[in-house]
């Protein structure tokens, strides 16, 4: 059943995602309200016939994406896994129609295109990057030079590889680079972040921009047009082949290196917007970075720089308490083992073990260790340690000890006034009455709560 259906660029759509409930799906309107133009859309994710007149005025363009939900018991998931396709209960159809192809299927040149289809076993990936070269030779040659170098081979998998291999070798050598260099990203990268971790001596900042656009060209990466910007990606397979091929060791650490600076620098900006007005766009950005904070974490500890690997946890804390928990956990605890007692995020990650305790019932252990984050925060030099007093507060309520709650309300209200933080002021404000109000004999003081 289709589930979801993506337009981006098709005739006079720029950008269009419509969810399908189960059961019958009625599109109405008027005559021009654009129904044909979905129904022409969904057929071109089908596999109809592509032209470039379907792509928007002005892009270089359009893309369909089409998610089918698929039953376990459906005939599509016995295809799916007679031909090694993971068999999720999903499948994602997507077509991209360039708008200035000039290649066109014909008589003349169906047979050649079928005879690399057919040696190509029909995987789409190793397809799509085959049919990148057409830009350099006919048909015909690409399926005679394709036929050569996998007729020994009979394994699906490895002739995907010799496929892959052989895309890579037809890059030139400035692509190539770039193409490694790219692999230290992991779920995608906008093209500043590129710019930040790519360019030195060898790769300009202007050589950047055009680089990615051949690499898409060659179907090497992919781009996407998001709210946020263009954003560019890359599959797993060719990631891993991309990191195989940066063997120079100082190269990987200098490429490493810059990612994690990059985004420490965006968590850094991303703490700040998330006080903000903003919060709600930060979030998203947020979580479609965080496949690079676990990239750049790794690289942190695997490197020992522990003191970044805590102001990591430190910047994304709010952020990944409740969405990463399973993640931001584990962080802790390994950064907490390869600390030397001095550093000064060092509460950040004692902080995240206080909530674990929390969570997890041990009330004692809690109130432990979020006393030992705050005494380490207030010897931090650290302005933003109010993660710590929200904790020692919200212990001081779970165990029943509401002077405790008021206390450390009162210095962080006042920590906050001094900083100018009102959402902090806000929240601690709340956390006090709160804790007055379930406190013995309280008198449920209205005024507190109000205020």
């Amino acid at each position: 059943m289709l589930a979801r259906l993506s337009i981006r660029d098709i005739v006079l759509i720029e950008r269009l995602d419509i969810e399908f409930a189960r059961g019958l799906a009625v599109l109405t309107g008027e005559t021009g309200a654009g129904k044909s133009i979905l129904l022409d859309a969904f057929a071109l994710a089908l596999g109809g016939r592509g032209d470039a007149g379907l792509v928007r005025h002005g892009a270089e363009q359009g893309q369909v994406t089409a998610t089918f939900d698929v039953p376990a018991g459906h005939p599509a998931a016995a295809i799916l896994r007679d031909n090694n396709l993971e068999d999720t209960g999903e499948m994602i159809l997507r077509r991209v129609q360039l708008a200035d192809s000039e290649f066109q299927l014909t008589a003349g040149n169906l047979p050649a295109v079928l005879s690399i289809c057919r040696h190509l076993d029909g995987l789409p990936l190793a397809i799509e990057l085959a049919a990148a070269q057409m830009a350099a030779m006919e048909p015909q040659d690409l399926a005679d030079r394709i036929g050569h170098r996998i007729a020994l081979i009979d394994d699906r998998e490895q002739t995907l590889s010799t496929i892959v291999d052989w895309s890579y070798h037809s890059l030139s050598d400035r692509e190539r680079m770039l193409f490694q260099r790219l692999a230290v990203f992991a779920g995608g990268f906008s093209l500043s972040l590129a710019e930040r971790v790519c360019v030195d001596d060898v790769i300009e900042e202007d050589d950047v921009m055009p680089g990615l656009a051949d690499l898409v060209n060659k179907s090497v990466i992919s781009l996407q047009r998001t709210p946020q910007g263009s954003r560019y990606s890359m599959l797993e397979l060719l990631r891993n082949y991309a990191m195989r091929e940066l063997t120079d060791a100082a190269q990987t650490g200098a490429r490493r290196q810059r990612h994690l600076e990059a985004y420490l620098d965006f968590v850094r900006r991303a703490r700040q917007g998330l006080m903000t007005r903003t919060e709600a766009d930060w979030v998203k950005h947020i979580a479609i970075e965080f496949p690079n904070l676990r990239a750049a974490f790794a690289w942190a500890m695997e490197s020992g720089q522990v003191a970044k690997a805590l102001e990591l946890i430190h910047c994304t804390d709010s952020f990944a308490r409740e969405r990463f928990m399973r993640e931001i956990d584990p962080f802790a605890v390994q950064a907490l083992a390869a600390a030397t007692g001095d550093e000064s995020y060092l509460f950040a990650a004692q902080s995240v073990m206080a909530s674990a305790a929390a969570r997890r019932g041990d009330i004692a252990s809690a109130v432990e260790l979020a006393d030992t984050a705050l005494a380490n925060a207030r010897r931090s030099g650290v302005d933003d340690i109010f993660m710590p007093f929200r904790l020692v507060a919200t212990t001081g309520i779970l165990s029943g000890d509401f002077q405790r709650c008021a206390e450390a309300a009162d210095e962080a209200i006042a920590l906050a006034i001094r900083c100018q933080r009102p959402l902090e002021v806000a929240r601690f404000k709340s956390m006090k009455a709160l804790g007055t109000m379930l406190a013995p004999g309280a008198s449920n003081d209205i005024e507190l709560a109000l205020q």
